[in-house]
C-alpha cells in the first residue's frame, strides 16, 4: 500500500501458540484475500520485514513475530488503511461478513449552488453575467492563485534541499568509515619506522591507530548502510512505493541469513577496536606519559621526529619519500 501505519506492527504481540514466520505469513494472506493481488503481497511483505528486521537485531523468530500485531490486527488495520485511501471499503467487506443494506450516497452529496457554479466553469458553460464577474475579480483571485503557486513552490524547493541534505549527511558518514578503514594500513608504516628507531611506545600507539581505524571504520560503514536501507525504505514507503519493485518475502528472509553470517566479521572489528584502544593506551604509558608519543613532525631544525625521537637520516627509513 502507498501508505502504511507503521504504528500498526507495534502490537500487544502474537496470542497463543507461538507461530513462525511461514505461518505468519499464510495466515495474515487467508486474512487478506478480498484486497487485490498486488495490494495483498505488498501488504504482507510489510509485516514480514517487520519481522525479519527484528530478526537483524539478533531476536529470536517466535519472539520476533511475538512484536508484531497478531494477523488478525493487522488484517484489521490493513482493511482499515484500505478504506482511508478511498476504495469501497463496502466491497471489500462484504465478501468476509453478512451483506446489509449499503448506505446511500446520493444522500451525501450536497448538489448546492456553489457545486454547480464549479461544475459549470469547469465546462465552460457560465452565464455572461458570470462571465463580466469572474473578468472583474481576476485581480483578486489571480493574485491569491500566484500566491497559493508561489509557497507550494516555495514549500517543494525545501522540501528537495531538506532531501539532497540528508543524503549528502549520509554520504559524509561513508566517507568518514572509508576513510578509516583506508588508512588503517597506511598507519602501520608509522609503527615499521618507530620499531627502526627503536621507539617501541611510538610504535605502539601507531599500531593501536591501525587496528582502531580499521575495526571502527568497519562498523562507521555498517552504520553508515543500515542509515542508507533506512532512508531508503522510508522513501520507498512514503514517496515511490509504486515505482520500486517489491521484495518478496523469500528475498528478505535470504537477507537475514546474510546479515548472522557478516555478524561474526563485525564482532571481530569490534575486538579489532577495543584492542587497538588498548595499544595506544599502553604504548603511552610505556613512554613516561609522554605525549610527544602521538606526534609525527616532519618539518623542523633538527630533521624529522617521530614520537618525539630525532631521525637524521630519514632516508634509511623503509618506503620513506624519496621527494622529502
Amino acid at each position: 500500500m502507498k501508505a502504511m501505519d507503521t504504528a500498526a506492527i507495534e502490537g500487544e504481540g502474537a496470542k497463543g501458540t507461538p507461530m513462525d514466520r511461514e505461518a505468519y505469513r499464510r495466515r495474515l494472506a487467508e486474512l487478506l484475500d478480498a484486497l487485490p493481488e498486488g495490494d495483498q503481497e505488498e501488504a504482507v511483505a510489510f509485516y514480514m520485514e517487520a519481522i525479519i528486521d527484528r530478526m537483524d537485531e539478533g531476536i529470536e523468530e517466535s519472539e520476533a513475530v511475538g512484536q508484531v500485531a497478531t494477523p488478525e490486527e493487522a488484517a484489521t488495520e490493513i482493511m482499515r488503511n484500505w478504506g482511508l485511501r478511498g476504495e469501497s471499503l463496502w466491497s471489500v467487506e462484504e465478501t468476509v461478513s453478512a451483506p446489509g443494506p449499503q448506505p446511500d450516497a446520493s444522500n451525501d452529496r450536497e448538489d448546492g449552488p456553489c457545486r454547480r457554479f464549479w461544475d459549470r466553469l469547469r465546462h465552460g458553460k457560465l452565464t455572461a453575467l458570470e462571465w463580466v464577474a469572474l473578468v472583474v475579480t481576476s485581480p483578486l483571485w489571480l493574485s491569491l492563485v500566484v500566491a497559493a503557486a508561489s509557497i507550494a513552490l516555495s514549500l517543494a524547493i525545501v522540501a528537495l534541499a531538506l532531501y539532497l541534505c540528508l543524503w549528502i549527511l549520509i554520504g559524509c558518514v561513508w566517507i568518514i568509515g572509508a576513510a578509516l578503514v583506508v588508512a588503517a594500513p597506511c598507519v602501520l608504516l608509522y609503527v615499521v619506522w618507530g620499531l627502526q628507531i627503536g621507539s617501541y611506545p611510538y610504535g605502539l600507539v601507531n599500531l593501536g591507530y591501525g587496528l582502531f581505524g580499521f575495526g571502527a571504520g568497519m562498523w562507521v560503514l555498517r552504520g553508515a548502510l543500515r542509515i542508507t536501507q533506512a532512508f531508503w525504505k522510508w522513501q520507498r514507503r512514503t514517496i515511490d512505493a509504486r515505482l520500486l519493485r517489491k521484495e518478496s518475502s523469500a528475498e528478505m528472509i535470504n537477507g537475514s541469513e546474510r546479515s548472522k553470517r557478516h555478524s561474526a566479521f563485525f564482532g571481530a572489528c569490534a575486538i579489532l577496536a577495543a584492542v587497538g584502544l588498548g595499544c595506544v593506551a599502553a604504548g603511552f604509558l610505556a613512554s613516561g606519559l609522554d605525549p610527544l608519543v602521538f606526534t609525527s613532525t616532519w618539518r623542523t631544525s633538527e630533521g624529522i621526529m617521530l614520537g618525539g625521537v630525532p631521525v637524521p637520516d630519514p632516508h634509511q627509513l623503509p618506503f620513506f619519500p624519496k621527494w622529502l
